[in-house]
């Protein structure tokens, strides 16, 4: 019979870094142990996914090598991913390994591509992401005549700008019935003389459906496309709908302040698994968030009682959207502009972070 408090850590996602990092600088119980189940040994950073499908960076340059943590935080690794919970009785269910019982439960395994009715098996989604990365190898070496583009949420339009710049003899078509909802119209209107000016092709439409490698819009437009991808928004992974967890509408972990689950104190959730009223899903309330969660879940295993602190998101969040050519648009609030500089600010942002996980 197990002795020990067992926190389970599922998946190695952007909060769950900073969680790893805790737990590098602290010596645990030897009564407590902390396990991490991630289907790889390394974590890809979302933020640099454009620069490296642009040829700007390697993937290895993109790539966060989790052995290192692993090691420093003394935890249990177990390579696989998670197809079921019980959170009632506090159990996983792994794909190729034995049910694994925990006394508390974090989550950061990310969304996945919520796809429509129009969709079919030749539908490429943009997560998850390991799964697209060898996906787009494969059309950047085939450099198809057509690639088509479905989504015109920041995703689908860095999407749309690193593939002109990666395939510049291809017909990049983009479909969406709005773009970058949520932004200023200045970001908005400064997007669509980039599409123009690049020769992106904007169908201000939605999907009807797929019929083989066609593409079929609602107002009656059609090609054939030999690639097609979708950034079409966020999905929850199927496994969460009967594991007991008080679930948002769209199928997402209902969490508060804390990050902790609203129905199951033993749960926490962070990142694009987790819901909360007053936070989008943003790779910056992912690291942010996670940096919250990382102060409570040490204070969960060492102390008593715990003190845990809340994550206050701000009202804005800053995005700086690669549009090749080594520019970058940068969206606040309001507040736009695009250059040169502006890539060259996000490029420091992004390798600075990167280097802080060597």
């Amino acid at each position: 019979m197990r002795r020990v408090s067992r926190l389970v850590l599922v998946g190695a996602g952007h909060g769950h870094l900073s969680v790893l990092r805790a737990l590098s600088e602290i010596t645990l119980s030897p009564a407590t142990e902390v396990v991490l189940i991630n289907p790889d040994l390394y974590q890809t950073y979302s933020g640099m996914l454009p620069g490296w499908m642009m040829g700007y960076y390697t993937l290895e340059q993109c790539q966060i090598r989790l052995e290192p943590w692993i090691k420093r935080a003394k935890l249990y690794f177990i390579q696989d991913q998670v197809i079921g919970l019980d959170a009632n009785h506090q159990i996983l269910k792994l794909k190729n390994h034995s049910d694994l019982d925990y006394d508390w439960l974090s989550i950061n395994t990310g969304s996945q591509t919520q796809l429509g009715s129009w969709a079919n098996d030749s539908v490429i989604p943009i997560r998850p992401l390991n799964d697209f990365i060898h996906a787009w190898q494969a059309i950047r070496e085939k450099q198809p005549p057509v690639l088509t583009i479905i989504g015109g949420g920041a995703a689908g339009i860095e999407l749309a700008f690193a593939a002109r710049e990666a395939l510049p003899e291809t017909r990049i078509c983009l479909v969406a019935s709005h773009l970058l909802t949520g932004h200023s119209e200045g970001v908005i209107n400064k997007t669509k003389s980039l599409l123009e000016q690049l020769n992106i092709q904007w169908y201000q439409s939605k999907v009807e459906r797929l019929v083989g490698n066609r593409v079929e819009l609602e107002n009656q437009t059609q090609w054939n496309s030999d690639a097609t991808i979708a950034a079409t928004g966020a999905k929850a992974p199927d496994w969460l709908q009967n594991t007991g967890l008080a679930l948002a509408p769209d199928g997402f972990i209902q969490v508060n302040a804390y990050q902790q689950s609203v129905s199951h104190p033993t749960v926490w959730a962070v990142g694009d698994i987790s819901s909360r009223p007053d936070t989008q899903r943003s790779g910056v309330h992912a690291v942010k968030g996670g940096e919250v969660l990382a102060h409570n879940l040490v204070q969960l295993l060492t102390r008593y009682p715990a003190r845990f602190q809340p994550y206050r998101p701000r009202k804005r969040s800053l995005y700086l959207l690669a549009c090749g050519q080594h520019k970058a648009i940068l969206s606040w609030g309001r507040f736009c502009l695009q250059g040169h500089w502006v890539w060259r600010w996000k490029n420091k942002i992004d390798t600075g972070f990167m280097r802080t996980w060597l």
